[in-house]
């Protein structure tokens, strides 16, 4: 069953949460989680410390379709 954090009112994330987040993907193995609407500043500390080879992360107004991504403005010519 895949699991999806809503981190659009997150500003920081700490060595804590970071720990946590791996400990969960470690014990829940198998079960897909994914790091939704993340701001910049946090996909930078995700992107710096791997954490972008562990969890499927997306930042702010941007989606993931068929492995790319894309900005609200191209969403609306594939619609």
């Amino acid at each position: 069953m895949p699991i999806a954090i809503d981190a659009g009112k997150l500003e920081y994330i700490s060595s804590v949460g970071l720990r946590i987040l791996l400990k969960f993907t470690k014990e829940q193995s198998g079960t897909q989680l994914t790091v939704q609407d993340v701001s910049s500043e946090v996909y930078e500390i995700f992107e710096t410390t791997g954490f972008l080879q562990i969890l499927d992360v997306t930042e702010t107004d941007i989606v993931m379709l068929r492995g790319k991504f894309l900005t609200p403005s191209s969403q609306l010519e594939l619609a």
